[in-house]
């Protein structure tokens, strides 16, 4: 009775080992995919604010062109 009692146990033991090294391994699969995550987040915030500065360049640049003309347009006149 005592052996089976002993296999038993380490049985337990080598079960709630198992269990744990699986919630290690979905801890540890969490942890990836939200860095995974962040990183695609920091990522598109870049790109947004590449985007954001490039838009009012172009736009500012519009602006000096559209006053240049009516500079021109006045001086002409």
């Amino acid at each position: 009775m005592e052996k089976g009692k002993k296999v038993e146990e380490v049985s337990d033991a080598e079960t709630e080992k198992l269990e744990i090294s699986d919630e290690e391994k979905s801890t540890e699969d969490k942890t990836e995919k939200e860095s995974e995550m962040l990183s695609a987040q920091r990522s598109r915030e870049a790109m947004l604010g590449r985007l954001e500065r490039e838009l009012i360049e172009e736009h500012n640049k519009e602006l000096d062109e559209a006053i240049q003309h009516y500079k021109t347009v006045i001086d002409q006149n």
